[in-house]
């Protein structure tokens, strides 16, 4: 069962701004180490879009290394940043689908059930691989009551459309969840969760056990606010790749390569990243080198993709060796 106790500590940056409560939009994030780069400028883009408004956001992490930078960011503004360093023994034991997950992936839940118990009710939870890239006005206007606990966008990318005991058309990716976490505590869907999980096999858990329990609680909205694109299509699709347009307010980038990642460089879709993390604390932090034989497989198919041969023969050898180290 999840508890308030697993907030170890809690980091308030901008709690003594003079902006009413009431008048900020909360959103939330829940990442391990590895993703703050993704948190800070997701953030960044947010801000770099939306200069009128005002944001309460929300880390949930299980260690911060970037302090510092986050202050940073949010210097000289009226918006607030709260960092809670959570426990993260209870998640580690529900189940990944493999290795490449993280149990980062159950942090929203905790996000969930320790918001709700400090007074907040619409909450917009993001991945950490999530760019802004419009205004977010319109979430604004969105309403919740008994039928409507969530606001979220269809996974059009579910391939296995019948596996699931509930209405596959409705089927959302759980990376954009405009949520009442009121009446998800209320209804206690993190510890549905928790149970659902536990004893299904599911692909993709957290996200399949949120559909199953919130089947009739959701209303989808345009893919404008979780618009999916995978750089990895770049070097897994021969037809033509899905354009960005113009009315895309979210940019998820969706696959192993994040733009982030130093071998993504090439591509025109990470102008949004490039943007706000030249406008971040980021903007001298060095893009993320490849960890594990995956990521540096990865690397390797985009340099050839990209003519850089050296570099493609020199990270082939650098995955190999640790291929055969395993």
């Amino acid at each position: 069962m999840l508890c308030n106790e697993m907030i170890k500590s809690k980091i308030e940056i901008n709690s003594d701004t003079n902006i009413s409560n009431e008048c900020y939009f909360h959103i939330s994030y829940g990442v391990d180490e590895n993703f703050l780069y993704g948190v800070g400028t997701s953030i960044s883009s947010i801000l770099l879009n939306n200069p009128e408004n005002f944001f309460h956001f929300h880390l949930f992490v299980d260690n911060l290394s970037d302090e510092r930078l986050f202050h940073q960011l949010m210097e000289h503004t009226q918006h607030r940043l709260s960092i809670y360093l959570i426990d993260n023994e209870k998640f580690k034991s529900l189940p990944l689908p493999s290795k490449g997950w993280s149990s980062a992936i159950y942090f929203r839940l905790i996000i969930i059930s320790y918001l709700a118990t400090k007074g907040l009710d619409k909450l917009l939870y993001l991945d950490a691989d999530i760019i802004c890239k419009g205004e977010l006005s319109y979430l604004g206007s969105l309403e919740f009551n008994e039928s409507t606990y969530l606001y979220a966008v269809k996974d059009k990318f579910r391939s296995d459309k019948n596996s699931l005991p509930m209405d596959m058309s409705k089927y959302f990716n759980s990376g954009f969840l405009y949520m009442s976490i009121k009446r998800m505590a209320e209804y206690n869907i993190p510890n549905q969760v928790i149970d659902l999980v536990n004893k299904s096999d599911f692909t993709h858990p957290d996200q399949d056990a949120l559909n199953i329990l919130l089947n009739n609680k959701v209303i989808n909205i345009s893919e404008n606010f979780n618009f999916m694109f995978s750089l990895d299509w770049h070097i897994t699709k021969k037809s033509d790749l899905p354009k960005i347009s113009e009315q895309v307010v979210f940019i998820h980038f969706v696959g192993l390569t994040k733009p982030f990642h130093e071998w993504a460089k090439f591509y025109s879709e990470c102008i949004y990243f490039e943007s706000a993390r030249d406008n971040s604390p980021w903007k001298n932090a060095p893009l993320l080198k490849p960890e594990g034989y995956k990521q540096l497989s990865r690397k390797k198919s985009h340099l050839r993709r990209n003519g850089d041969y050296i570099g493609f023969l020199i990270t082939t050898i650098k995955y190999l060796m640790r291929k055969l180290s395993i």
